[in-house]
């Protein structure tokens, strides 16, 4: 067993104890001297008071094999760095950089970080390509949030604490009353969805909204469909709002693919590129060319792209273009449904409203009921058809 964490104490003869820096259930951090290499650094102790040791030694477990998997791809500035480490039958500690500025959520509300357009581009872009790395190397952190990065003397962010990463997707901790977990971390509501790429896509955007406006946007049984961000405000631009609702959307498959995706993304965005593409009328041939944000619908005030309806069948708001700098997807507003065919059949999008609508008015959405997604991906040569798979308004889409 490790001697008991007090000041003065030293760890396997060459980690002297200094400070202890807090604690939680399963361990307690300490800022410690080593005296191999004269330094300080912060050292992680476990602790058997609160949890079971077997579960204690999963949590070492995990952080250990991420941090390994990272030092292997040789680090990155915005990831906390491990120097030393052991798990044995009975105890374990961990030894990491020691980051001497505050938690993001101490900074922001002490006003040392001020929320903004310019802090999500400078440090919500840093953690985005922090999470990229970690994901282009087979690591998901799976519990990014304010408290978990911590800042240099210079400001500059650090992801820490991965004492619930996992190296393979599909491992995941469930967590309770957490506006930063999907719902696929979720008990009962969302456990049956694997996680994935996508899990670390969706706090990484409830990050940055934080980093955007100040505040944490969602709720703790993540009901809402995205981020609330205000369409209207002329704090920031709507490509980046889109980009957040995009990464925050409720169901995995709505998101960005991985972190390294929403960061090319955010790129993109912030050099100010502006993507256009070309919709087209299959029957007579007639042309739009499509710009973000773009709102295909019958003949009103409301559409930039409007359809011959005299039906009208087709919603004053259909559907909506949206270009993420990685690609394109149409985002259906109305209340039967937009689908698309990317060259194997008919898929939907449907809105919240649509699919309460249709819940009232019994339609069957198959064995499990679960609404489709409010987006679908486009690519080029991708078929739409608003309001269902059979009605006879076909259009195509091409990328420019």
């Amino acid at each position: 067993m490790l001697p008991d964490p007090a000041p003065g104490v030293t760890i396997i003869d060459r980690y002297r104890l200094l400070e202890r820096l807090g604690s939680g259930g399963f361990s307690t951090v300490w800022r410690a001297r080593d005296t191999d290499e004269d330094r300080e650094v912060a050292i992680k102790i476990s602790r058997g008071t609160s949890h079971d040791w077997e579960q204690t030694r999963r949590h070492f477990q995990r952080e250990f094999d991420a941090l390994q998997a990272v030092q292997r791809a040789g680090g990155h500035p915005a990831v906390v760095s491990a120097h030393d480490g052991r798990i044995s039958e009975n105890d374990a500690f961990l030894v990491t950089d020691l980051l001497d500025g505050p938690m993001l959520e101490t900074a922001v509300d002490r006003g040392t970080v001020t929320p903004g357009i310019d802090t999500v581009r400078g440090m919500g872009t840093e953690i985005c390509d922090a999470l990229a790395f970690l994901h282009d190397n087979d690591v998901l952190h799976l519990d990014v949030n304010p408290t978990n990065v911590r800042l240099t003397e210079r400001g500059d962010p650090v992801i820490i604490d991965f004492n619930t990463a996992a190296t393979a997707e599909g491992d995941t901790t469930l967590f309770y009353e957490n506006p930063f977990k999907p719902i696929e971390q979720t008990p009962d509501e969302g456990s049956d969805i694997e996680t994935g790429k996508p899990a670390d896509v969706y706090a990484c955007g409830h990050l940055l909204a934080y980093l955007l406006t100040g505040e944490k946007h969602g709720d703790e049984s993540r009901t809402s469909e995205t981020v609330d961000l205000d369409p209207d405000a002329a704090a920031y631009p709507e490509r980046l709002a889109n980009a957040l609702r995009r990464a925050t959307a409720r169901y995995p498959e709505s998101r960005f693919r991985s972190c390294r995706a929403f960061e090319r993304a955010l790129r993109a965005i912030h050099r100010g590129e502006t993507q256009t593409a070309r919709l087209e009328h299959t029957d007579t041939g007639q042309a739009f060319e499509v710009r973000s944000g773009d709102i295909l619908g019958r003949d009103t005030d409301a559409a930039d792209l409007v359809l011959p309806d005299g039906e009208q069948y087709v919603s004053p708001e259909q559907a909506r273009f949206e270009a993420w700098g990685t690609g394109w997807s149409l985002r259906d507003l109305s209340t039967n449904g937009t689908y698309v065919d990317r060259g194997d059949g008919w898929v939907p999008a449907l809105s919240d409203r649509g699919f309460r609508k249709q819940q009232n008015a019994g339609v069957d959405r198959g064995a499990d009921g679960r609404q489709p997604p409010r987006r679908q991906r486009l690519t080029d040569g991708t078929l739409v058809r608003p309001v269902a798979p059979e009605f006879e308004l076909t259009l195509r889409f091409h990328e420019e």
